[in-house]
C-alpha cells in the first residue's frame, strides 16, 4: 500500500525527539531501513543496540519514539498493515540465517509469529483484498522466489519459480495491477513488472551492478531503487519514469546509499546512508540538488 499524506515532506526541517527510554541509544545509532506508515502520520525504523537489530516507531516529525520489539536475534524489515495497526517484520533467531514474519500490534505492542514456514519468508508489500506479496528462500543461499501470501490463513502461493534467479523487493503499484521487483541472476540485476492479472512479466530496466530497494512513488510513475555503477564500489539512488524510461542518478556521495523510500507527497525520497560512519537516514529532493541528514536521538 502507498503512502499518500504529505506528514514527510519535512526536508532539513525533519529531527526527531531526543526523549528516549533509558535502554535506548543516546548516541548516534546505526539506523537502517525507514518506512512510512500508510497515512504517512508515523514511521517505523531499524536500530542497532547492542549488536543487535531491533525496531522502533516516532511520530512523522519524530517525537515520542518508542522501541518495539526486544528479542534476541535479528528484527525488522517492516511492512505496514493497510490500516496502519500493526507492523509485519522478519524475526531470527541468534546464529540463525533464516527469518520468520511476526506481527506487532501497535496499541499494545502484542507481537506473535504470523506463521512458520520452512526457510525465510519475507513480507514486503500488500494487496487490496488483503493478501500479502513477499519473497521465499526456501533454504540458506538458495535463489528466492516471490509469493503471494494469504492474510488470514498464510498460505503462500508461488509467483515465480525460478531456480536460476532470485526474486525480490517487490512492491505494488498504486492501482493494483502490477508488482515491481529486482531480479538476480548471473551476477546482474533486473527491474522487472508482473502483470497480476495476466501473469505476464516483463524486465523493465537492466541494472549496472547490484539494483535492489524498490520504492514505487505515491503517483505510480516513478520507481526509486539501488545501483551500483562501473568501477565504483559504493551504490547510489536512482529514479526510473515507468512513462519515458529515463533514468536520473539523484546521489552520488562515495559512501553506501540505500534503502529508498518516498515522502508522502512524493517530491523526496528518504534513504539510509554510510556517509557519518554508520549508517543514518538522509533525503534527497528529486532534483538530486541536496541532501539532508536527519536527526536521531
Amino acid at each position: 500500500m502507498r503512502n499518500t499524506a504529505l506528514a514527510l515532506v519535512l526536508a532539513a526541517t525533519l529531527s526527531w525527539s531526543a526523549t528516549a527510554q533509558a535502554d535506548e541509544p543516546k548516541t548516534e545509532p546505526a539506523v537502517h531501513r525507514p518506512v512510512l506508515s500508510p497515512t504517512g502520520n508515523q514511521i517505523a525504523y531499524m536500530v542497532l543496540v547492542n549488536e543487535d537489530w531491533e525496531l522502533f516507531l516516532s511520530n512523522a516529525d519524530g517525537s515520542d519514539p518508542r522501541r518495539l520489539t526486544d528479542h534476541a536475534g535479528w528484527d525488522g524489515y517492516a511492512t505496514w498493515a493497510p490500516d496502519g495497526k500493526s507492523l509485519v517484520f522478519d524475526h531470527g533467531e541468534a546464529g540463525s540465517k533464516m527469518k520468520q514474519p511476526y506481527v506487532i500490534a501497535l496499541d499494545d505492542q502484542a507481537t506473535s509469529m504470523f506463521h512458520e514456514y520452512q526457510g525465510w519468508v519475507s513480507v514486503s508489500d500488500w494487496l487490496a483484498d488483503g493478501s500479502m506479496i513477499g519473497s521465499h528462500e526456501r533454504e540458506p543461499d538458495i535463489p528466492r522466489d516471490l509469493v503471494r501470501i494469504d492474510g488470514t490463513t498464510g498460505e503462500l502461493k508461488y509467483i515465480t519459480e525460478t531456480p536460476d534467479r532470485s526474486e525480490g523487493d517487490a512492491v505494488v503499484s498504486p492501482d493494483g495491477k502490477t508488482i515491481f521487483f529486482f531480479e538476480r541472476i548471473n551476477e546482474k540485476s533486473n527491474l522487472a513488472k508482473i502483470d497480476i492479472a495476466t501473469g505476464k512479466r516483463e524486465n523493465i530496466y537492466a541494472a549496472q551492478d547490484r539494483g535492489y530497494g524498490t520504492a514505487i512513488s505515491p503517483d505510480g510513475q516513478n520507481i526509486a531503487f539501488v545501483d551500483v555503477q562501473p568501477g565504483e564500489e559504493n551504490s547510489d539512488i536512482f529514479v526510473l519514469s515507468l512513462e519515458s524510461g529515463e533514468v536520473r542518478r539523484l546521489t552520488t556521495d562515495p559512501s553506501w546509499d540505500h534503502m529508498p523510500i518516498w515522502t508522502g507527497d512524493g517530491s523526496a525520497i528518504i534513504f539510509t546512508s554510510y556517509r557519518s560512519g554508520v549508517e543514518r537516514p538522509y533525503l534527497v529532493t528529486l532534483s538530486g540538488a541536496e541532501t539532508y541528514p536527519l536527526k536521531l536521538p
